[in-house]
């Protein structure tokens, strides 16, 4: 199986307490050496998970990350508790994963 960015944000939030940016997600990655398993080509691969992260939440209806104005849409999938949270902007927003993962 490929190892994506978006397999990184998903290990990487299933071990955070709290909501992380796609930079901190890929910083802690880096930490974690699991950035070398994902095939990087370009020079911003921190700005390619997040790109990853804000297409997979908008185009993907059945996506496993969620962000904060996307928690009223949380009793729509059936959803109750929340373990993170993402709020701001694109630059700033923090990627979650909903509790029951």
């Amino acid at each position: 199986m490929v190892y994506t960015f978006l397999s990184l944000a998903e290990d990487i939030l299933k071990t955070s307490d709290k909501p992380m940016t796609y930079q901190e997600i890929w910083e802690k990655g880096n930490e974690q050496g699991l950035h070398s398993k994902v095939r990087i080509s370009g020079k911003t691969p921190w700005r390619t998970l997040g790109a990853r992260l804000y297409v997979d939440v908008k185009d993907n209806e059945n996506s496993i990350f969620i962000k904060a104005s996307r928690v009223g849409n949380a009793h729509q999938k059936g959803v109750k508790n929340y373990r993170r949270l993402i709020e701001g902007d694109l630059n700033r927003q923090k990627w979650c994963l909903p509790l029951y993962l």
